[in-house]
């Protein structure tokens, strides 16, 4: 797992490269972000590329950051369980800006450098200026959100007992110790899953758009359905019927206090993390 700094190194040898000056379409971070999500108006067109930089470089590194990869700036209305208050970001942090005040978010960078007097923030940014990836110094009041990625050096007290971070945030710790737990080799990845159907599971963000389901999924819906829940065909695809069986077991447990809405948000993912520090849940 990746540190701030390995981010930081990465992002800092990207400074000065322009999209005016790439001989091919696009640039290198859309045409990166076409290939991993099968969108190839990305890999040509000229849009924005401030979140896809930031997505690039949080790859490069090896870092997990939830919400990420993405072709859009960060939004407060996004929900990011991770998120943090701009005074409070810290070198690393994915970092977002309003510049219209229309109270959506329109660009965001990397957190570089908090400057002494806590006012304003050093950031690097792609899409800056003419289109360029420049070392910027912005005003507090500027930014609106920060959210802060997994770092290898970041600790916690559940994290120094072996135990996930019950945050609401279904990352790649989360789905690691739940295939962990359903007897599989962890990559941390839910594959497979058919784009239409992100509202279902809005806080699992560790997933890959496909149509051939998962392998975990399929382990859970095999798990839960001989138990008398209701999650739909096993065909490993995580669907409304999965998250409405998945909140059922969760809400037996004991974990889960909400309502049965098929929405696995924050709530329901902190539901999830808990049983899986539990280990006589999953058996």
């Amino acid at each position: 797992m990746a540190t701030a700094q390995d981010v930081l190194r990465i992002a800092r040898n990207e400074v000065g490269y322009c999209r005016w000056d790439d001989p091919q379409p696009g640039t290198k971070y859309g045409r990166w972000y076409a290939q991993i999500t099968g969108s190839p108006y990305f890999g040509y067109s000229g849009v924005p590329y401030c979140a896809m930089f930031v997505s690039w470089v949080f790859d490069q590194a090896g870092a997990q950051c939830e919400g990420f990869p993405r072709a859009i700036a960060i939004d407060r209305r996004d929900g990011f369980s991770r998120q943090v208050e701009p005074v409070d970001a810290m070198p690393g942090d994915a970092i977002g800006f309003d510049w219209d005040s229309d109270s959506t978010g329109d660009h965001v960078g990397i957190v570089s450098e908090r400057t002494g007097d806590w006012v304003t923030i050093e950031t690097i940014e792609g899409n800056t200026g003419n289109g360029e990836v420049l070392e910027c110094v912005r005003h507090i009041s500027q930014c609106t959100i920060a959210v802060r990625p997994y770092y290898e050096d970041a600790t916690s007290p559940a994290k120094d007992a072996g135990l996930l971070d019950v945050d609401g945030a279904g990352g790649y710790n989360t789905v690691g110790r739940w295939q962990e737990r359903m007897g599989m080799n962890p990559d941390g990845v839910i594959s497979g899953q058919l784009e239409d159907q992100d509202k279902w599971r809005r806080n699992m963000w560790a997933v890959e758009h496909g149509c051939d389901g998962s392998i975990l999924v399929t382990k859970v819906q095999e798990f839960l359905k001989p138990k008398g829940y209701n999650v739909g065909e096993i065909d490993g695809l995580w669907g409304w019927w999965f998250s409405g069986g998945l909140q059922e077991y969760l809400r037996d447990l004991g974990y889960y206090h909400g309502d049965i809405d098929h929405d696995v948000a924050h709530h329901s993912v902190e539901a999830l993390q808990m049983s899986l520090n539990d280990p006589d849940a999953w058996k």
